[in-house]
């Protein structure tokens, strides 16, 4: 039975088809929009996709990356204390061995001083010991001249009374003292070389270990005043200054970095990958970042195994020019292609 309430039971049949039909056609033609817009002429479409993939084939995995210099050299402190003097800023060019800032340490500065005054004085006693040897080798020297002088003198001596004897002006018993004393003489010229020439050889070898222990000691003078250079930070490359956010009267410890110096040869891009993709990366893999609004190509430069909370770090190289709107740190969109997955 009927009511007014209720269409006729007639109705239902037909309209239900009607309807789904509809609904269907809604989905097609959303699904068509769909399909269009994936194969379109996007600039940022992924690159080299088949236009009909199977389940192993290559596939682009979408990458957030990170622009990073190529080649970076950190700043680190030799010496302890408290930053001085700052001599450059953040972000600019500098130098190879570019003093960067000055760090205070009074501790330090006074035991350079006593190990330098240590070594002074031993220098000191070196140079002492070498005067020593050198008017020994004087002394050696006159004394020799002496007695050789005695000889001549004895010896002449003895020639003139000789010539008087053979004229029987005097007797033998004069001759005999004469050549008692050119002969005491002769072996005291004999004996005076021989210890000369034994004490020479010794005060030489003498000579040579301290002239050698002298040097030693230049060497780690030199080293020790060097060290007093260790409190001015120096740029350990030339390029850009950064993360150099120093401040006056700051303390630093040995071994503190305090900034770093991007090299001018470029950069990189380092990215994330999920560690699912780990057996589907490796070295020298294509990839392509877009960058004010152009497609660049990249190049998987390597691959660290190491997972760190689900995801492992590639590092990306550009294949061509570095883009000049880079700047480090700024994120870039990129893609990676996947090596095809492995079938069991």
């Amino acid at each position: 039975m009927q009511t007014g309430d209720s269409p006729p039971l007639s109705w239902r049949p037909r309209a239900v088809p009607a309807a789904l039909g509809a609904a269907l056609l809604l989905l097609a033609g959303a699904g068509l929009y769909t399909a269009g817009a994936a194969s379109g002429s996007d600039p940022a479409a992924p690159l080299n996709r088949p236009a009909a993939a199977s389940a192993d084939a290559t596939s682009l995995l979408p990458l957030d990356a990170h622009v990073e210099p190529r080649t970076a050299t950190l700043v680190t402190a030799v010496q302890g204390g408290q930053i001085a003097h700052i001599r450059a800023a953040d972000g600019s060019m500098v130098a190879h061995g570019a003093p960067l800032a000055e760090i205070a340490n009074p501790q330090f500065v006074l035991a350079v001083a006593s190990q330098e005054a240590e070594i002074i004085s031993r220098l000191g006693d070196l140079s002492a010991q070498n005067l020593g040897l050198q008017r020994g080798r004087r002394a050696d020297s006159q004394e020799i001249a002496a007695a050789e002088l005695a000889l001549h003198e004895a010896e002449d001596e003895l020639r003139r009374q000789t010539r008087l004897f053979e004229a029987g002006v005097v007797t033998a018993a004069r001759i005999k003292p004469l050549e008692a004393r050119a002969a005491f003489h002769r072996d005291k010229v004999a004996a005076l070389r021989a210890a000369a020439a034994t004490e020479h050889e010794a005060a030489a070898s003498q000579q040579h270990r301290l002239a050698k222990a002298e040097r030693q000691l230049d060497a780690n003078l030199g080293t020790v005043r060097a060290t007093l250079d260790t409190l001015v930070l120096r740029a350990p490359a030339a390029g850009r200054l950064t993360n150099f956010r120093l401040r006056p009267g700051q303390p630093v410890a040995a071994g503190d970095t305090l900034g770093q110096v991007d090299g001018d040869d470029g950069y990189k891009l380092y990215a994330l990958v999920d560690e699912a993709h780990l057996g589907r990366v490796a070295a020298g893999q294509a990839a392509r970042a877009r960058i004010a609004g152009a497609a660049v190509p990249l190049v998987v430069a390597r691959v660290d195994p190491q997972v760190a909370e689900g995801r492992f770090k590639i590092e990306l190289h550009f294949r061509g020019p570095t883009p000049a709107t880079l700047r480090r740190g700024q994120r870039v969109r990129a893609e990676l292609a996947l090596a095809p997955a492995e079938t069991g």
